[in-house]
């Protein structure tokens, strides 16, 4: 019950822009649920936390929180929760400048909002994936772009 408090008022504290009040809100929030064995609890902490630390503008530590919230929810077999915590990964790694990263983990959570039928969250991530495969920067390892330039059409076939 506490843990439940915590996380509400971390949230509200989130959104009214207290940062560092919302994650030691998280943290506490994070600790009762490792005490009590509530796995899910944890990952919805860790998950809040990388959330938090991504806006504090610390994305290692966002992905360190994310990652380890993933791989909570891959064994609660969580869907939706999978999904939103790929898609705040791939937040802090294009943030960082990690283009394939991002992209990776936005695929993942495309094929899970699929799964699970959420349209809304489906047409957000095919939006942010077009965003980040033409993001500047974005290449392969030979240096060449990833995405090709579209094909100028010309006024006439036979011409």
């Amino acid at each position: 019950k506490l843990r439940g408090l915590l996380m509400r008022r971390a949230g509200l504290r989130w959104r009214a822009g207290s940062l560092g009040e919302s994650a030691r809100d998280y943290e506490e929030a994070l600790e009762l649920a490792h005490e009590h064995g509530e796995t899910a609890g944890e990952a919805a902490a860790l998950a809040s936390l990388s959330v938090v630390h991504r806006d504090l503008g610390d994305p290692r530590v966002a992905l360190r929180c994310g990652r380890a919230a993933l791989r909570l929810l891959q064994d609660l077999d969580d869907p939706q929760a999978e999904a939103y915590v790929l898609y705040s990964l791939a937040e802090s790694y294009a943030s960082l400048g990690h283009h394939s990263s991002a992209l990776s983990c936005l695929k993942r959570s495309l094929r899970l909002r699929r799964r699970i039928g959420d349209k809304d969250g489906e047409a957000r991530i095919l939006r942010d994936i077009a965003k980040v495969s033409g993001s500047p920067g974005n290449t392969d390892r030979t240096g060449k772009a990833r995405t090709r330039p579209r094909r100028k059409r010309s006024a006439g076939r036979g011409s």
